[in-house]
């Protein structure tokens, strides 16, 4: 069964089929400290978030087994970035990995921007996909196939394809850095500060421990997400809500961040807006109730500084509207 995310799947390369928990993969990696005591996320999510560049703003980890690319019903395969399209086209080798089981992706993000005009908002990041079988060397070679240049960075073979995503140039990066592990990136510099940082360099990680953020998430939920506000960023991030007059999210000069959990059997979605602001709650009611939203979502304060927003959006197309919303919040809101 699909779940709604799917749509949320497509504009950030995370599928949503049936979702059973992540298998733990053999610990070849150096060991890094935990997060807190009692609150430590499964050992592979842990490590990659090492590997994500330190300004890295946004996290969203599906935790379920999904197919690398997803199916629809007629056979077509909706390819997103940052996966490029040319490696799954109809008949090529690369078609052959599409349907490959992932039991663990990641993805990283940051430094959103207005697109040109309609389509999905550009951004610097990369998804790191852990397969449950790794490629052989001839399967793993068709990455590679149709690319507009190849080239080697930190030992990696990185291929780059050139794509036009509605009236933006889309450059996207694909490498294979280990036989089990997958790697689709938006941008060049994000892409090489992961692989560097694959090799135990990194002093700190994304998102560090000590975020509020971390004190909401549910480390079990198969599907979650993070994302932390970069004031630094926010002038040039329509989805911000910080310092600026218009925009596509809430307007909250004192928002910290947003998590977001997801009860896939229950069909409840579970968004946290973090703020030191003591004056948001009308301001983020509006945004999450849109009159266009047949199932309303709950908005409650729960704490100081912490709104709640509850939703079961099931899976017609009235609800479509929440994970647009949620999509936007996360910064990859979508033009129309």
């Amino acid at each position: 069964m699909r779940y709604p995310l799917v749509l949320l799947a497509s504009l950030i390369g995370v599928a949503s089929s049936e979702i059973v928990l992540c298998r733990q993969l053999v610990a070849d990696e150096p060991k890094r400290p935990l997060s807190q005591p009692g609150l430590a996320l499964p050992a592979r999510v842990e490590e990659i978030l090492w590997w994500l560049p330190v300004d890295t703003q946004t996290i969203v980890v599906d935790q379920g087994l999904s197919r690398l690319v997803a199916q629809e019903a007629d056979g077509s395969l909706q390819v997103s970035p940052p996966w490029p399209p040319t490696i799954f086209r109809e008949g090529s080798t690369g078609r052959q990995i599409a349907g490959r089981n992932v039991i663990l992706r990641v993805e990283g993000a940051r430094r959103f921007r207005r697109p040109r005009d309609l389509g999905l908002m550009p951004y610097e990041g990369a998804t790191v996909a852990v397969l449950e079988r790794g490629l052989d060397r001839g399967l793993a070679g068709s990455l590679h196939e149709g690319a507009s240049r190849t080239e080697t960075i930190e030992g990696t073979r990185v291929s780059m394809f050139r794509h036009r995503y509605e009236s933006d140039d889309w450059t996207l990066f694909v490498c294979q850095p280990k036989p089990d592990v997958l790697i689709g990136a938006t941008h060049r510099g994000y892409l090489a500060d992961l692989l560097k940082r694959m090799k135990g360099r990194a002093p700190s990680r994304a998102l560090p421990a000590d975020l509020p953020e971390w004190k909401h998430i549910d480390r079990d939920s198969p599907f979650w997400a993070i994302r932390h506000y970069d004031q630094n960023d926010a002038g040039s991030d329509p989805t911000s809500p910080l310092g600026r007059r218009e925009g596509w999210y809430v307007r909250d000069d004192e928002a910290v961040g947003l998590v977001f959990n997801f009860d896939p059997p229950r069909h409840k979605a579970t968004v946290i807006h973090l703020t030191k602001s003591k004056d948001v709650v009308v301001a983020i009611t509006t945004y999450w109730q849109n009159e266009q939203m047949e199932k309303k979502p709950q908005v409650r304060q729960t704490g100081p500084g912490v709104v709640e927003i509850s939703a079961t959006p099931g899976n017609g197309d009235p609800d479509t509207f929440f994970w647009l919303l949620l999509s936007a919040a996360l910064g990859h809101a979508v033009c129309l």
